[in-house]
């Protein structure tokens, strides 16, 4: 066999990669892996068919709160929350801090009270 790695070093490195990422796969914390380049979109997609309990799951293992990343350069770092004191932070002490956009401020246009 290693004659097999010593001709062929790419498959070597093929073999390295994908036991990194199968190690990373596998992380026993139940968090998602924010990957360098495109965030946490491997896990979203892994977990697509179960995301409420997937998201369940990882909040229990994060503490009630978790930053999912999006891919670099984007703007689309998420803050996944289940703690009842930020979400009541967020929807009744301090609403109005909050930026929405369009969509959402005219869907919660009743909760707002403007």
């Amino acid at each position: 066999m290693s004659w097999l790695l010593g001709r062929y070093p790419e498959l070597m490195v093929s073999l390295a990669c994908f036991l990194l990422l199968f190690h990373r796969l596998n992380r026993r914390d139940g968090l998602p892996t924010n990957w360098p380049v495109v965030g946490a979109l491997p896990a979203i997609a892994i977990n697509a068919g179960r995301i409420h309990e997937w998201l369940t799951e990882f909040l229990r293992a994060a503490g009630l709160s978790y930053v999912i990343k999006g891919p670099w350069g984007s703007p689309v770092d998420v803050i996944v929350t289940a703690d009842p004191a930020n979400v009541a932070h967020v929807f009744t002490a301090n609403f109005g801090n909050y930026p929405k956009g369009k969509e959402l401020a005219e869907i919660f246009d009743i909760v707002s009270g403007s």
